[in-house]
């Protein structure tokens, strides 16, 4: 998991603090994971970004393999270059 900083209010630190104080939580990381899991949700993100994850993960792999195989296909061209590669081209 990441850590990240957010800056808020007094009056929504005490009501966080409130909820973990009366045991309805185990920390305020907790009561701000739920809260983000429900904006989320609502924004629909829910289930559906774990598949979208693994999905755009799967597809930035394909596009880093086929990129290894570019720069390897371009490893094996010789080059040339000034005069000599302008006669090739002719």
């Amino acid at each position: 998991m990441e850590r990240i900083t957010v800056r808020l209010p007094e009056k929504q630190i005490i009501a966080l603090n409130a909820l973990v104080e009366t045991g309805e939580y185990a920390s305020t990381s907790e009561v701000v994971r739920e809260a983000i899991r429900e904006f989320l949700k609502k924004h629909g993100f829910g289930v559906n970004l774990t598949n979208l994850m693994l999905e755009r993960t799967k597809q930035l792999s394909e596009i880093s393999e086929n990129l290894n195989k570019i720069v390897q296909s371009e490893q094996d061209i010789d080059y040339v270059s000034g005069v000599d590669g302008c006669r090739l081209i002719r």
